[in-house]
């Protein structure tokens, strides 16, 4: 099931041609939103489909808006449902969306699988039943792995400029956290001033979310004014590998 939630091309369709995965026998196709709207909205779309095909268990992955969402529909229509806990990301702030997901699909979920070692550590601490837990590793890192070959040999580095290898080149983006909000918008440019001072002859582009395209003005002035430094679109999966 692909709720939508992305739905750029370089950010939805071109992950199945260029990982070789089938198209979704379902596709709510939720858009854009407030946090609030968009998780209502894959809700809405994900439950009929549940209903209809009463699945044994349900698997949500992440921290995104869809992994909260399906996780509700999933316990409160009578499902098992698993999470592949990112509760080991030490570095999340409380209050941002993505973490405020972590926490309540973690609570509602009977399966928990951990990407890495601190995972089961804050699970633990946070009273989660032992039998709950497992560590299983990332399947991010796992795709990245198989398909490293294939990123390598992309063309993109040339296009940007950023060849012969070894050019010095860094590559930032923002999520909605950082950019929709004023102290957000104001913390992530001075990371990508950080980068430059370190590298002022290369280029450094970050990469634009559709959705983050008209961000606060704050955001695009201050790294407008940052040498060397780019905006570019969305980049496809083997292009923002290499």
């Amino acid at each position: 099931m692909h709720t939508g939630q992305h739905y750029d091309a370089n950010m939805s369709d071109l992950f199945f041609r260029q990982l070789g995965i089938p198209e979704p026998d379902l596709n709510s196709a939720s858009g854009s939103g407030s946090h609030a709207v968009q998780t209502a909205e894959i809700m809405k779309g994900s439950s009929p489909w549940l209903l209809e095909h009463r699945p044994d268990a349900v698997l949500v992955v992440g921290d995104v808006n869809s992994t909260i969402a399906c996780g509700l529909v999933a316990v409160g229509d009578g499902h098992q449902g698993w999470c592949t806990s990112r509760r080991g990301c030490a570095a999340s702030t409380a209050g941002h969306a993505e973490e405020i997901n972590r926490i309540l699909t973690d609570a509602i979920s009977d399966l928990l699988f951990c990407t890495e070692v601190s995972g089961p550590l804050n699970l633990k601490r946070d009273g989660i039943a032992d039998e709950k837990i497992h560590l299983v590793g990332k399947v991010m890192i796992d795709t990245l792995m198989k398909h490293r070959a294939r990123a390598e040999a992309s063309g993109f580095l040339r296009e940007l400029g950023l060849e012969p290898a070894g050019t010095p080149s860094s590559r930032c983006t923002g999520p909605p956290s950082n950019v929709d909000d004023p102290g957000g918008a104001g913390r992530h440019p001075r990371s990508a001033e950080a980068v430059s001072r370190e590298m002022p002859r290369s280029s450094s582009p970050p990469t634009a979310h559709p959705g983050e395209a008209d961000g606060p003005s704050a955001w695009k002035v201050r790294l407008a004014r940052l040498c060397g430094l780019r905006m570019i679109e969305p980049a496809g999966y083997l292009d923002f590998l290499s």
